[in-house]
């Protein structure tokens, strides 16, 4: 039944069984939560599963150090991960410039 499923529902049964928080999978992927939510509905029908907890009860014996399963690359997974970490990374740097450039503006005006 999994060799039915689209590129993107591989994606996004390889990230759930992993147990990455749908929000940051709706990040990682550049979708809509609520987009997320419609392709995991889909997901869970096609797998005959009506929650997580059922996906991870038929199918966790699958995630491996490799591909989860034989279905996805796993460094793709990993390259998104990481790109999403950086680009949080890179919020909080521009957030700091910004409290920084406040007290050096507050300081001088004092």
């Amino acid at each position: 039944m999994r060799n039915d499923l689209s590129p993107r529902q591989k994606e996004l049964f390889n990230m759930l069984l992993k147990g990455i928080p749908p929000r940051e999978i709706a990040l990682n992927l550049n979708i809509a939560y609520n987009t997320l939510l419609y392709h995991q509905k889909k997901l869970y029908g096609k797998l005959d599963v009506h929650n997580i907890q059922e996906l991870m009860a038929r199918y966790s014996h699958e995630v491996k150090d490799g591909p989860v399963g034989g279905i996805a690359e796993e460094s793709g997974t990993i390259t998104i991960r990481k790109s999403v970490l950086f680009g949080t990374f890179g919020v909080l740097i521009g957030l700091l410039i910004v409290i920084i450039v406040f007290l050096s503006l507050l300081s001088f005006h004092t």
